[in-house]
C-alpha cells in the first residue's frame, strides 16, 4: 500500500465479499467519518449504509472517524452485506457468461445469386465475398473468445477476493473470540479461583475454628459466670446460622460456575469445531479452466491469418482478371481452387480447433464456479454471525457469574467473626 500523497489524500480500496467486487473511495482527510464513507460506498454499491458491515483490522463504527482507528493512509477494507445476515433465504444471484453467440450467426449473407450463376467470372466473385466472410467469422469468433477470457479473468479476480474477504472475516472471528471469550473468561477464572479458594478453606476450618475459640481462655479481668472463653464472646447459633447459609451459597455457587464452565468449554470446542469443518475456497479448478480458455485464444489468431491469407489471394486474382482478362480454362482451375479452400475454411470453422469444445466448457466452468465461490461467501458471513452470536451469549454470563462469585455470603460470615 502506498502512503497517504503529500496533499493528504488517499484512497481506501473497498472489497466486497458477497461479489467481489472492488471499488476506490478517494479520502482528503482522516478526519472523516466512517458514515460518510459508508454512504460514499452506497452510491457505487446500491447498498445502503445500514446493511454495510465494514471491517479494517476491526469493525468500523459509523460514528468514529477514520483517524480513530489509525486509518490515514491508503488501505484495504473489507465489505459485508448485512442484508445476508439479516434475511437466511437471501441467495446470491447466479452470473452466466454466454456462449451461444458464438453459434447463432449467418457467415454468408447476399451470396445466393452468385452461387446460382452460370458465369465462372460471377461465381468466383461468389468465392470472394464467402471467403470474405470467413475471415470476417473467424474474426467475430476470435474477438468473442477474447471478449469471454477478459469475463472470465475478471470473473476469477473477483473470486479470489471473496476468498480473501471470506478468509479475512474468519479471522475477524478468531480474534474476536480470543479477545473476548478468552480474555473475559480467563479473567473470570483468576478472580474466581481466589475467591474459592478463600471461602473453601474458611468453610473447611469452620469447626476447628470454633474449637480453637473455645480453647481460648479470656483474661480474668473478663471472665464472668457466662464468658470464660473467646467462643462464648460471640453468638454462636448466629453464626452457625450464617455458616450454614454460606455453605448453600457457595455449593450453589460452585454448581453455577460448574455449569457455567461446561458451557464455555462446550461451546468454545462446538466453535472450534464448526471453523474446522469449513474447507478453504479453492481457485485451482478456475484457473485450470482458464489456462485452456488462454491456450485456445493463443490459437485463434493463427487461423485468422491464413483465412485472411486466402481472402487476399482470391481478391488478386480477381483484380487481374478484371484487368487483363481470363480463360475458361484458368477461371474453372480457380472456382475449384477457391472451392475447395472455401470448403476446407468451413470444416475448421466447425472442427474442435476453433469451436473447442474444452474451450467453451471452460467458460460454463468458470462461471459455475463463480457461483459457488458467491454462495460460499454467502456461508461464512451467516456463519462467523452465528458463531459471534453464540460467543456474546456466553460472554453475557462473565458479569453475571463474577457478581456471583464476588458476593458470597462467606464475607459477611467473615465481618462477623471478626
Amino acid at each position: 500500500m502506498n502512503n497517504s500523497n503529500n496533499n493528504g489524500t488517499f484512497i481506501l480500496k473497498i472489497l466486497r465479499s458477497d461479489t467481489g467486487s472492488v471499488y476506490e473511495i478517494p479520502v482528503n482527510s482522516a478526519s472523516i467519518l466512517i458514515e460518510t464513507i459508508k454512504e460514499s460506498i452506497s452510491t457505487v454499491t446500491n447498498l445502503s449504509p445500514t446493511d454495510q458491515i465494514l471491517l479494517g483490522d476491526t469493525t468500523l463504527l459509523s460514528n468514529r472517524t477514520l483517524e480513530s482507528y489509525g486509518i490515514n493512509r491508503d488501505k484495504e477494507i473489507y465489505l459485508y452485506n448485512k442484508k445476508i445476515i439479516d434475511n437466511p433465504s437471501l441467495r446470491p444471484e447466479d452470473i452466466d457468461i454466454p456462449i451461444q453467440e458464438l453459434y447463432n450467426r449467418n457467415m454468408y449473407k447476399n451470396t445466393r445469386d452468385y452461387d446460382n450463376s452460370s458465369n465462372l467470372i460471377q461465381k468466383l466473385a461468389g468465392l470472394e465475398i464467402q471467403l470474405r466472410c470467413q475471415v470476417l467469422h473467424i474474426q467475430y469468433i476470435k474477438e468473442t473468445f477474447d471478449k469471454k477470457l477478459v469475463q472470465c479473468q475478471n470473473v476469477i479476480y473477483e473470486m479470489g477476493v471473496q476468498k480473501k474477504a471470506s478468509n479475512f472475516a474468519i479471522n475477524n472471528y478468531r480474534d474476536y473470540k480470543e479477545k473476548l471469550m478468552i480474555k473475559h473468561h480467563n479473567a473470570f477464572s483468576v478472580n474466581y479461583k481466589r475467591v474459592f479458594n478463600n471461602c473453601e478453606s474458611l468453610i473447611q476450618t469452620f469447626e476447628s475454628d470454633m474449637n480453637k475459640l473455645k480453647q481460648i481462655k479470656l483474661h480474668d479481668s473478663h471472665r464472668t459466670m457466662l464468658r470464660n472463653t473467646l467462643a462464648d464472646c460471640i453468638p454462636e447459633m448466629e453464626v452457625r446460622r450464617w455458616y450454614e447459609q454460606c455453605k448453600r451459597e457457595f455449593e450453589s455457587a460452585k454448581s453455577k460456575v460448574s455449569e457455567y464452565d461446561f458451557q464455555t468449554t462446550a461451546t468454545n470446542d462446538a466453535l472450534d469445531m464448526e471453523i474446522k469443518k469449513i474447507s478453504p475456497l479453492s481457485l485451482e479448478e478456475a484457473q485450470s479452466l482458464l489456462k485452456i480458455l488462454i491456450e485456445h485464444c493463443r490459437q485463434l489468431p493463427t487461423y485468422l491469418l491464413s483465412f485472411n491469407s486466402n481472402s487476399e489471394k482470391i481478391r488478386k486474382h480477381m483484380e487481374l482478371i478484371q484487368q487483363k482478362g481470363t480463360t475458361q480454362a484458368e477461371a474453372q482451375n480457380l472456382f475449384m481452387s477457391f472451392s475447395e479452400i472455401k470448403q476446407s475454411q468451413e470444416q475448421s470453422l466447425q472442427s474442435s480447433n476453433i469451436m473447442n469444445p474444452d474451450a467453451l466448457r471452460a467458460i460454463n466452468g468458470i462461471a459455475r464456479n463463480k457461483n459457488i465461490a458467491s454462495q460460499y461467501s454467502f456461508d461464512i458471513l451467516r456463519l462467523v454471525s452465528r458463531l459471534q452470536d453464540k460467543i456474546k451469549k456466553i460472554s453475557n454470563l462473565y458479569p453475571v457469574m463474577s457478581e456471583t462469585v464476588t458476593q458470597l455470603s462467606v464475607w459477611k460470615l467473615i465481618g462477623k467473626l471478626i
